[in-house]
This record gives C-alpha cells, structure tokens and sequence, in this order.
C-alpha cells in the first residue's frame, strides 16, 4: 500500500512538473513556427512551406539534442568514461551536420524571400521575422562547432604528447611534435577546424609543416607513430609501410 502510494506521489509531481514545462516548451515551438510562417521555398523544384521543408532536420536535431543532454548528464557522474565521450564527439558532429542541413535550407528560403518581399508576396514582418531565425540557427551552429572544436585541442594535446614518445623509440631523439588549428572558411561537417601537424626533428629549429620538413623516410616512421598510436581507435589490423627506414 505505501508503495502504491509512493509511486502514485512520484506520478503526480512528473505530471505536475510538465503541465509547468508544455506551455514553455510550447512557447518555445510556437516561436520558431510563428517566425516561417506562410513562407514558401522551392527545392528541386518543389515548391513547399519551410515548415514542411524543415520539418525532418528539426526532428532529428530535437532527437540530437535529447540525447546530449543525456550524455552530458551522465558525465557529470563519470567525466572520463570513454564509451560517453566518444558517444558526445558524435553526437556534437551530427548536431553541426544537422544544423548545417538546416542553415542551408534557410539561407535559400531568404533568397527567394527577396524576390517574395518586392512583389509583396510576404510581409516585411514575415522576411525580418526569417532572419531572425537564420541568425539563431547561425548561433546554435557556431555554439556546436565550439564544443567539437574544444574536445578536439584538449584531445590534441594528448595525441601529440604520445605521438612524440612512439617517434622517440623511431630514433626521432630531439623531436618536437605539435598539431596547430586554423579556421575554415566556411562550416564544415568538422565544425570550423583546419588542423595541421607540426613537427621538428633537430634542435633548436621551430616546429614547421609536416609535409614541409620530413623526407620520404621520416614522414614514413611519422606516420607509423600516429598510427600506432591511434591503432586502438581505427579497424585496421594491419599497418603497412613501404618505406620505413631504421635511422
């Protein structure tokens, strides 16, 4: 019986607790559908509402999103579990690949909402109001690409730290080994990262471009050194190199 009435007490406070939530969280969706409203956009020469066109991408951000906040939960418990960490790398690129999606449909809507808007097709609320929304998916996007870009340095550090004691038993004695990161241009399914390895194998000499610096030998027992190290991350049984000399 106190068990009963245990679980009905619990019942009643998760029903109490999203009767609260449903008018924000409908709010919040009202926001985004109010904002695309009668406006239309052509794909593949379909023409449909941009409601309809992103109804999909928005569904599977949600679904992303969801699950992060799961993931982030659960590392708060367990901040190094590896299963969790690697589960929020992919989710983080599914979010900016998703959001990205979306972006890209938006950003051909308010080409076509130029015309619409000089022909009085929709309002200048209606084409502001679209903007306003495109500048938010542009935020949400630069917010995803943040995150990815900063598990990736602090990875980064790890990488080159281990790659630098496997090239040390290559016979690389005073070897620098450093990653350093630029920018993209534009969005990429990456995030906005350009990572470029670094290396320097004499003393005293800066680190400079991988590509720039390594014969055909070195860049070879370079690269058996990255991939022995990352051999526990790739499917690849076998490492095969060509032109693997013994310094």
């Amino acid at each position: 019986m106190k068990a009963s009435i245990r679980n009905g007490w619990c019942f009643f406070h998760v029903w109490r607790n999203l009767f609260f939530l449903c008018p924000i969280l409908r709010k919040e969706v009202s926001t985004v559908a109010n904002r695309i409203m009668g406006i239309t956009v052509e794909i593949g020469g379909d023409t449909t509402k941009l409601q309809t066109a992103l109804k999909g991408v928005n569904g599977q951000i949600k679904s992303t999103q969801q699950q992060l906040k799961d993931v982030d939960k659960l590392l708060k418990l367990d901040p190094g579990n590896t299963e969790l960490l690697a589960q929020k790398q992919k989710l983080l690129a599914d979010a900016v690949g998703e959001t990205k999606e979306k972006l890209a449909t938006l950003k051909t809507a308010a080409e076509q909402a130029n015309t619409a808007l000089a022909n009085g097709d929709i309002s200048q609320e209606q084409y502001d109001a679209l903007q306003r929304e495109i500048i938010e998916t542009e935020q949400d996007l630069k917010k995803y690409c943040d995150k990815v870009s900063k598990i990736r340095k602090k990875y980064a550090k790890k990488l080159t730290g281990a790659v630098t004691e496997a090239l040390k038993d290559l016979n690389f004695l005073d070897v620098k080994f450093e990653m350093e990161f630029g920018q993209t241009a534009d969005y990429t399914a990456n995030g906005t990262d350009d990572p470029e390895f670094l290396i320097s194998t004499n003393p005293g000499e800066p680190v400079k471009p991988l590509g720039k610096v390594a014969s055909g030998g070195e860049l070879s027992r370079i690269m058996l050194a990255i991939k022995t190290v990352l051999a526990d991350q790739d499917a690849i049984e076998t490492l095969i190199f060509d032109e693997i000399d013994s310094g």
